[in-house]
């Protein structure tokens, strides 16, 4: 089956009445341009079926700029993770939306693929990558570490997706949620409400990294409370074996916070509490670190994941066109700030002065 042939700017502009350089101009918003011919001409360019072809941007900008080369048309999503490790559905889903959407806006195709931390695993799913003649790979780190990434990835340019520790020193370009500091702005939210006995709960099952990531805001954000509370955190291993119920309770008896802070499982641990503890849950509030945009009850913070891979996707795309392969010199990390949801779970305390505290620098 043939493939349906690329709409072309002379098309758009014979069916626009313009001129091609009017039309070039109006699908980038050029200065030049009008505001109500470029929005003319961006929805005349959708629904005829444009889309950009990355191998002539490339070109144009070669020609702008003798450092670039012309870019393949399809770039890669390498899932690694360990072998008995599901895909986190939500999560993914997400990235995977930021990531389509962008690729297509800058006239890319995407393929998926999936590898273990085996070598040979790696290798075969690189071998493929070459063989389809992709010059750009996104791997997304599940559990893992991209110093597991151990088969030879220097012929393509690629961005890593995940967790990884600060002092890193990978040489691979990592796009990430800024965890540490949406911790932080939840203990800043809950000073503000005249919460001061504040503890977080996180599942074993984190990486070290993001548990690391969470603690360290939450330990800074203990400056924003009054009363200098003393940290107070949980770890709790969440299995249906583990009798991860039992220590909430215990932990909750012995060291009486009035709110506590979950990094995952919130809504779940919320209606548990309400459920079968309800004389603790009116002496404790709960608030999340990873807010689910359609469950609007639970305060906390929303993660960008779509953002996170939007930003993966444009930062791979100037790779691409700078001719910039293989492992970089120095580490590089891009934090995407997540934002407070306002819930119906926190309350207002008696208002009383906060003690001022600034943002950690990174």
């Amino acid at each position: 089956m043939n493939p349906a042939p690329r709409v072309t700017l002379k098309q758009i502009a014979q069916e626009a009445k313009l001129s091609i350089a009017a039309v070039s101009m109006a699908l980038r918003n050029h200065p030049r341009i009008g505001k109500p011919t470029c929005v003319r001409v961006q929805k005349l360019a959708k629904a005829m079926g444009y889309q950009p072809d990355p191998a002539l941007s490339a070109l144009v900008a070669y020609r702008q700029d003798r450092r670039v080369r012309p870019a393949g048309s399809v770039v890669a999503l390498v899932y690694v993770k360990p072998q008995e490790i599901a895909l986190p559905e939500r999560e993914t889903r997400e990235e995977l939306a930021g990531i389509q959407e962008t690729a297509h806006s800058l006239g890319y195709g995407l393929d998926t693929f999936s590898t273990t931390l085996e070598e040979s695993d790696q290798a075969r799913v690189l071998r493929i990558v070459r063989n389809r003649g992709i010059r750009g790979i996104i791997f997304q780190f599940l559990d893992s570490d991209p110093s597991q990434l151990k088969a030879d990835w220097g012929f393509v340019s690629a961005v890593g997706l995940g967790i990884v520790s600060r002092d890193s020193k990978l040489p691979l370009p990592i796009v990430c949620g800024d965890h540490f500091h949406g911790s932080w702005e939840a203990m800043r939210q809950i000073a503000k409400k005249g919460y001061t006995r504040p503890a977080v709960l996180m599942p074993t099952s984190f990486p070290a990294p993001l548990r690391h990531e969470l603690l360290g805001g939450y330990l800074v954000g203990l400056r924003e409370c009054l009363g200098n509370p003393e940290a107070c955190d949980l770890e709790v291993n969440f299995s249906p074996q583990a009798p991860w119920r039992q220590e909430i309770v215990t932990f909750l008896n012995r060291k009486k916070p009035d709110v506590l802070i979950s990094a995952g499982r919130a809504k779940s641990l919320f209606d548990w509490l309400a459920k079968e503890q309800p004389a603790l849950a009116k002496k404790v509030d709960v608030c999340t670190l990873d807010a689910v945009p359609e469950e609007q009850f639970l305060s906390g913070m929303l993660q960008d994941r779509h953002g996170v891979g939007s930003v993966a996707m444009e930062n791979l795309h100037k790779l691409i066109l700078a001719n910039i392969t293989g492992p970089s010199e120095r580490s590089q990390a891009t934090y995407i700030p997540p934002a407070w949801r306002e819930g119906q779970s926190l309350a207002t305390k008696k208002s009383s002065p906060r003690r001022p505290a600034s943002a950690p620098a990174r």
